[in-house]
This record gives C-alpha cells, structure tokens and sequence, in this order.
C-alpha cells in the first residue's frame, strides 16, 4: 500500500521552490507578453505543464529543449492531421493522445505536456498555423527564457549531451 502514497520526488528546499515560482511565473508572463508585442498567440495551456518540468525538473531528460520543442510540434501535428482528416469522435480524440505518445517514444522526445497540445489541436481544429503560433515559436521562447534564468542562477540547463 505505501507505494501508492509514498513520494519519490527528492524534496526541494524553499528557495528552490520560490527561484520556480518566479522562474515559472515571469517566463508565462513574458511569452505572454510577446504574444502581444507580435500580435500573435504564444501560449497554449500546456505550456503551464512546461514550466513544471522548466523549473521543478530542469535536469529531467523530459524537461530537454528537443523534447520541449519537438515534442509539442509534433504532437501538434497529429492533432492537427486527425482533426482535419477525420470525422470527431471519442476514439480520435484519444488517439491524437495516444499517437502523439507513440511517435515522442519512437523519436525519443518525450515532453508529457505535448500529449495535452495533440488533444487541443485535435478537439479545437485551430488551423496548420497553429503549428508555428503558439506551438513553435511560444516552444522557443519558453527555451530561451528557461536557459537564460537558469544560466543566471549558474544552474546546468539544457543538459550537456552523455
């Protein structure tokens, strides 16, 4: 029974938990902000799924720069084929989930957020331009200001290559 409550995340300490509270909370802010300036979408909500992994995780081989980008664009992509290709239904809809997780796998980008922007793409059909507004580039930014801020700090991000 202990296995299902007992916590295998390391504990962090309070500053680590307030540099990811700041951490997460500018870099929203900023992408969002940037939106604005290009007038053009830069988030969509599993980004708030990113920033988990930006800042709680930053050493996770999920929280990498390829998994990031290429994870969310291509679970975008199925999304968005299914959405377009096919009629709705529930299978499809689980299917834009469950593709998205099969080619992250095959492609060694895993990124669990990006499974969340398949199904968005998938249930909203909000056109191919998606894939570069807010995927691609709101991804880049999230990178860029995610490397910045932990540079800063003098925290390893991205990891070097093993």
């Amino acid at each position: 029974m202990k296995r299902f409550y007992f916590r295998h995340v390391p504990a962090a300490g309070p500053l680590s938990s307030f540099m990811a509270c700041v951490g997460a909370s500018l870099m929203i802010a900023a992408v969002l902000y940037i939106g604005d300036v290009v007038k053009a979408p830069m988030i969509v909500a599993s980004f708030g799924a990113t920033a988990v992994l930006l800042f709680a995780t930053p050493a996770s081989p999920v929280s990498q720069p390829i998994n990031v980008v290429a994870g969310h664009f291509i679970a975008a992509g199925i999304g968005l084929v299914l959405a377009k290709c096919l009629v709705d239904n529930h299978v499809l809809a689980g299917l834009s989930v469950g593709l998205s997780i099969a080619a992250m796998m095959l492609l060694r980008i895993t990124n669990p957020p990006a499974g969340a922007t398949g199904l968005v793409a998938y249930m909203t059909h909000p056109g191919w331009m998606f894939l570069l507004f807010p995927v691609l580039f709101g991804c880049i930014a999230l990178i860029i200001f995610a490397t910045v801020f932990h540079r800063l700090r003098g925290v390893e991000y991205p990891l070097a290559p093993k």
